[in-house]
């Protein structure tokens, strides 16, 4: 599991989402010797900061208030085994939990007063269940001796037993509204690299609506830095002049890149055969259409293999640019290596110099790009 689980996982945290009032928490927990230090938190995804501490009455009861000027995440903490989670939203007053010291291990405990701290703990109690067999696997496949012929299917039962505890994190961050919420299991449970597009998804609506919580700003760097990790490497970074392309069209005329300076070009690397390309294509097609009276177009290469194939797909998709190469040669194709191309849609946009202003620009990230050269013009 990530990190964030070693600081969060198991711990009372408190969100606060309004200013200037106090806030009280109290409850009582059976097993705890008098005076028992608890102690007060805030947390972050990458440090826990130290606001105060205070102690068990007799009874194992407490009470603590607070206010705080952030909606953020805040854990009390019993031990660094013995914790548990509890969130407050804009209009909690009183929070009141209810458990033992060793009820508490499994997360099981009472609570009144905060609807989001259920559904925290209910998440945090399916979400392990659904990891259990994930882990059990996962410690298995650690162990040298393991023959390969038995590795080989505990493989594909860890990745059956993973793939159905990330459909049940990201169905319930699909629905779920509470903003800390949603940023503890982007940060806790999430897989950005299993669903890019929906951890795409779940940033622009966290952060959109509120960007000003800390832990929805820490989900969406993380989610950021493990995108930005999964990219492939870039041949012509940012501000970099590219060379020039000398590629035969579909009538076997030779083209050259350079022929079409003093344009904003789209230089996209697709193929007929790929799937995701072709779900692309119409927004290229857009940008197209919306922007080449302004002095942009599209200067398309193809890894096709097969000449039919690669004509049959430019028109079915109906790219009306004229600008269609390919050197009929799949993967094997020599544009590849000094462009490294690795995956396919790809695509670097280029100024009227010839110099990258964008890459792997798809969807409204391509329109939004053109959009704001346009408008300085």
């Amino acid at each position: 599991m990530k990190k964030i689980i070693l600081c969060l996982l198991i711990s009372l945290s408190v969100t606060f989402s309004f200013a200037q009032k106090t806030f009280t928490i109290t409850g009582h927990i059976t097993g705890l010797a008098e005076g028992a230090p608890l102690i007060y938190e805030k947390l972050n995804y990458s440090f826990v900061k130290s606001i105060d501490t205070f102690n068990v009455a007799k009874d194992g009861g407490f009470i603590f208030k607070d206010t705080t000027l952030e909606e953020s995440l805040y854990r009390i903490r019993i031990t660094d085994q013995i914790n548990f989670l509890v969130i407050a939203d804009s209009n909690t007053k009183i929070i009141k939990i209810e458990s033992d010291i060793n009820r508490l291990v499994n997360f099981d405990y009472n609570i009144e007063g905060s609807k989001p701290t259920e559904q925290v703990r209910d998440f945090v109690i399916n979400a392990n269940k659904q990891y259990a067999m994930v882990q059990s696997l996962g410690t298995e496949l650690q162990n040298p001796s393991l023959p390969d012929s038995v590795k080989q299917v505990k493989q594909m039962q860890y990745n059956y037993y993973n793939s159905l505890a990330q459909q049940y994190v990201t169905q319930f961050l699909d629905t779920i509204s509470d903003p800390v919420v949603g940023a503890f299991g982007g940060l806790s449970f999430f897989d950005v690299k299993s669903n890019v597009a929906f951890a795409t998804k779940l940033e622009k609506r966290l952060y959109d609506n509120h960007k000003d919580i800390s832990l929805v700003r820490d989900f969406v760097m993380h989610a950021e830095e493990i995108k930005k990790q999964m990219e492939p490497p870039v041949a012509f970074p940012i501000g970099t002049a590219v060379p020039d392309i000398a590629l035969k069209d579909t009538s076997g005329k030779e083209i050259h890149l350079t022929d079409l300076k003093g344009k904003y070009v789209l230089i996209d690397f697709w193929a007929s055969w790929c799937g995701p390309c072709r779900a692309e294509n119409p927004n290229v097609l857009a940008a197209y259409n919306k922007y080449k009276d302004k002095g942009f177009t599209v200067f398309s290469i193809s890894l096709d293999s097969d000449r039919n194939k690669w004509i049959g797909a430019i028109k079915k998709d109906k790219l009306a640019w004229p600008y269609h190469v390919s050197e009929l040669k799949g993967w094997q194709s020599q544009i590849c290596q000094p462009w490294k191309i690795q995956s396919i849609p790809s695509n670097f946009l280029i100024d009227m110099d010839g110099k990258v202003i964008g890459t792997n620009l798809r969807g409204e990230s391509l329109d939004d790009m053109l959009q704001q050269v346009f408008d300085k013009k």
